[in-house]
């Protein structure tokens, strides 16, 4: 009967490798000539590490100064966050808007960029984290895609942690995402996006009701904006994918920070549709079952365990290419037994309980 199941699960693995791969290889860049105004919408709770990198960062912006806003929304913060924004003021053209509570039962992240959005004037509104860094014509290069058809733009946004393994083993992780999440723009299908790195049209953000229905869900500001705009009629979503337009950013320093940041992504899964969730499911069972055949089949089952490691290589390669990044074999296999610990036992844990923004 296992014999049955691995094979199934083989195949179901070496499908998903080839989705992903084939979608990859269908992905263009698409850098314009467009020139909006552009809104950048960040929400920073207890952020006053991290901005003065972030707003450095987002002075030195090639993008024309007529032509761009920034929005900070300091949400409850109790760190020094408002003395930040205050002192940067002085040195960037910056809007801050303070909040002070967030009504119950809603998502304080997309409550904070929905407020600065209804305070924002862009045609085209650009979100980013406060612990990231964009490179100087990142704003630029993601302005430009905005022509025709083009209704959102999915960027490449890398995690980085400190410890040389460590932060090798989380940049895979968000790399994971990445190729995921392009895969799918690739085959013309988005349902994930990374709010660190994402822009939309105003109007289409206005046009699905924003977060409107899904500000209870304590994720998804991203992925389920970019769900709800990808099915609006003559709309594209395109990738922009250039060195210039990598935007790098903090991830978990730790494992329990990682865990509590995996449980906050995971959740919004619930709501994704129904044949995204199957997908979802149907790879995890094959990872899980792939894992398990050495202790069911013995050494025979090493050689599927390794063919799936190959697979997830290959899968790795054009995208660890594109994206300038190189691992070591040490952190690919602590990768691999990450990837499976988080979906096995971190993934349950993200549907029950309490999850919060921010630890």
């Amino acid at each position: 009967m296992f014999n049955v199941l691995l094979l199934a699960a083989l195949l179901c693995y070496l499908y998903f490798g080839l989705w992903l791969w084939r979608g990859w290889r269908r992905l263009g860049s698409a850098i314009g000539q467009a020139q909006p105004f552009v809104s950048v919408v960040i929400a920073a709770h207890n952020e006053a590490e991290n901005l003065p990198t972030l707003l450095a960062a987002l002075q030195k912006q090639s993008y024309p100064k007529d032509l761009r806003e920034f929005i900070v929304i300091d949400d409850r913060s109790i760190d020094g966050t408002h003395e930040v924004l205050e002192k940067w003021k002085r040195l960037l053209p910056l809007c801050s808007l303070r909040i002070d509570s967030v009504p119950d039962g809603v998502n304080p992240k997309k409550f904070a960029l929905a407020t600065g959005m209804k305070h924002s004037r862009g045609k085209v509104i650009v979100t980013t984290d406060a612990d990231s860094v964009p490179p100087p014509r990142w704003l630029e290069l993601m302005a430009s895609a905005f022509e025709k058809d083009v209704g959102a733009i999915v960027g490449v946004s890398p995690w980085y942690a400190e410890g040389k393994l460590w932060g090798k083993v989380i940049a895979l992780e968000s790399l994971a995402t990445t190729v995921v999440s392009l895969a799918g723009v690739g085959h013309g299908r988005p349902f994930l996006a990374v709010g660190r790195n994402f822009a939309f049209r105003r109007e289409l953000f206005e046009r699905v009701n924003g977060y409107d229905r899904d500000m209870h869900i304590f994720s998804g500001d991203d992925d389920l904006l970019l769900q709800k705009i990808s099915v609006l009629p003559t709309i594209r979503v395109a990738v922009v994918f250039s060195r210039e337009s990598i935007v790098p950013s903090l991830g978990a320093k730790n494992l329990r920070a990682f865990i509590h940041q995996k449980r906050r992504h995971i959740s919004s899964s619930k709501v994704y549709p129904r044949i995204v969730q199957f997908a979802y499911a149907l790879f995890h069972l094959s990872n899980l079952v792939l894992w398990l055949s050495p202790f069911f089949i013995g050494s025979k089952g090493f050689a599927f365990l390794l063919l799936k490691f190959f697979v997830d290589g290959l899968t790795f390669h054009q995208a660890l290419r594109r994206c300038r990044l190189a691992i070591s074999w040490k952190a690919f296999v602590l990768w691999e037994v990450l990837f499976l610990f988080t979906h096995i036992f971190v993934g349950p844990m993200s549907f029950v309980g309490r999850v919060r923004w921010k630890t």
